[in-house]
């Protein structure tokens, strides 16, 4: 059974980027995004430059390399009890669809504040080109940057 990280988040966090379960080169440093083609601290570095938090919708699961469409049996993370403790969340971002779907079980839980927004995929497995997403993020996070 692989297991994610513990979540990266302080109180001036505002915006909960959530991924699925770190993948075997993120694992194996110990970082989330840890694959040295994987596009997220490019994208975030090109972008933000705002306080955000960093957790995954899977707290464990078995899965045979590092693709989501292999995550068989997953526990998910306590999504809800960590916006709780942390109520200066106001966005959530999803890095990729498989997130996304992970996460819908929690949605009802959510205080209406929140804000869900949907993101391309960072991993190179989704092998749209580097440009393409950083448009794409840079499209769906311009209101949000703005406003924090």
């Amino acid at each position: 059974m692989k297991q994610s990280f513990p979540p990266l988040i302080n109180q001036r966090s505002h915006f909960l980027i959530l991924g699925t379960l770190p993948g075997e080169d993120s694992l194996a440093f110990q970082q989330y995004y840890g694959h040295r083609r994987n596009h997220f601290w490019r994208i975030i570095g090109d972008i933000i430059g705002q306080p955000l938090a960093l957790w995954d919708t899977v707290a464990a699961a078995n899965r045979q390399g590092s693709l989501d469409q292999h995550i068989h049996q997953p526990i998910f993370n306590d999504i809800p009890a960590l916006l709780r403790h942390y109520p200066s969340i106001s966005y959530i971002g999803f890095n990729g669809k498989q997130a996304r779907r992970f996460f819908q079980s929690h949605e009802s839980q959510l205080p209406r504040t929140i804000t869900l927004v949907d993101l391309p995929s960072t991993s190179p497995a989704y092998t749209l080109a580097y440009e393409h997403k950083l448009a794409a993020w840079q499209q769906a996070l311009q209101s949000i940057v703005k406003c924090s």
